[in-house]
């Protein structure tokens, strides 16, 4: 055997042991998801052993228990469990948002809250709730997420032309872009704000603030579907989000169309950032810590990044939210004040560092 065939052994070896560290990984990141979201499920301002609910969840799925009460069903099945869930899928649309966008940009500081989108969705949000009033619930479920997403899509479009010349995108100029769009967007909302009426205005001051205690089965449903769309296209996005690594140029004469990958990350963002923000409100960092803390564990391929950073970032709100609840209790504390009073330290050593 030559030395160049053992050499191309070894490689290829070595790419199929990550690869199955990699899946393994994954799979125990899943562990840790279903475990969290168990204890978030047991813990609260009544405490359900965790067998208890275990046994609700099974009994739910048509494995009956006789010694289920009512109080325990309705607790779980009505109240934590769609919060939960709501949780991680948000959690899961803003780190995918997160990895897709700081593939496209080759930035390390691109979040969807800090270029525009998440700012975007709850201002088509607010703007559909001020505009239709007391019509809205005639409109149906999807009216406020479908301006959330045409919201985010259209500022995220924004902050990226702007940050855009020549085929090139410039980091501090796109960062800069996305907070006068952030600026301007919260600034609308705070009229909006101004305008609204007392069940308004609890909505609106509630999404500044972030938190997924408003959760149904109908919003869960809803960010289910989004994800269930948003995942399939991300993942399209692997290949080229790899070869931009390289640089735009670079991308394109490898047969990249970067127009069409930009577009596509825009629609993706847009509808996963869009939809869960009309019912979470702004929930800011998670698009940028998660990514970035998956990068250093599984490295930059899109193909793994993507799917680890989805379990990775609703593994971070189920337990950030399950946080806020416990902290303060009775009370709860804003679960985007709690991931910003996390995120903003970390965003600050990326400053430092200048690892971006």
């Amino acid at each position: 055997m030559t030395q160049s065939a053992t050499l191309a052994d070894g490689l290829r070896s070595t790419a199929l042991a990550r690869a199955w560290r990699d899946r393994l990984a994954i799979v125990g990141l899943c562990i840790a998801l279903f475990v969290a979201m168990v204890v978030s499920l047991s813990l609260g301002s009544m405490p359900i052993p965790v067998s208890r609910v275990v046994a609700v969840l099974l009994d739910a799925i048509g494995i009956a228990s006789d010694d289920i009460t009512r109080i325990e069903r309705g607790t779980v099945l009505m109240v934590r469990l769609p919060r939960v869930l709501l949780g991680a899928l948000v959690g899961s649309g803003l780190a995918i948002s997160g990895a897709t966008m700081q593939g496209l940009v080759r930035n390390g500081l691109a979040d969807p809250g800090l270029i525009g989108v998440s700012s975007g969705a709850a201002l088509g949000a607010a703007s559909a709730i001020i505009a239709f009033g007391a019509e809205l619930s005639a409109l149906g479920l999807w009216a406020v997420p479908i301006a959330g997403t045409l919201g985010a899509g259209g500022c995220t479009y924004l902050v990226y032309r702007l940050g855009t010349r020549g085929g090139t995108t410039d980091p501090a100029t796109l960062l800069l872009a996305g907070i006068a769009i952030n600026a301007l967007s919260f600034g609308i909302v705070g009229i909006l704000i101004d305008v609204a009426d007392d069940s308004q205005l609890r909505t609106l001051m509630g999404w500044t603030l972030g938190a997924v205690s408003g959760a149904t089965w109908s919003t869960v449903i809803t960010c289910a579907i989004a994800l269930a769309i948003g995942l399939p296209l991300a993942l399209r996005l692997s290949a080229p989000l790899n070869a931009l690594i390289l640089g735009h140029r670079e991308a394109a004469l490898l047969g990249v169309d970067v127009s069409a990958t930009a577009r596509l990350v825009i629609i993706t963002s847009a509808i996963l950032v869009g939809v869960g923000t009309s019912f979470a409100g702004v929930i800011g960092f998670v698009g940028l810590v998660i990514p970035h803390l998956v990068r250093l564990g599984f490295g930059p391929e899109h193909k793994t990044l993507l799917p680890a950073s989805a379990v990775s970032g609703a593994l971070l709100v189920v337990l950030a939210d399950l946080t806020a609840r416990l902290a303060i209790a009775p009370r709860e504390l804003p679960l985007g004040v709690l991931t910003s009073l996390l995120g903003a330290p970390f965003f600050l050593w990326l400053l430092r560092r200048r690892e971006y």
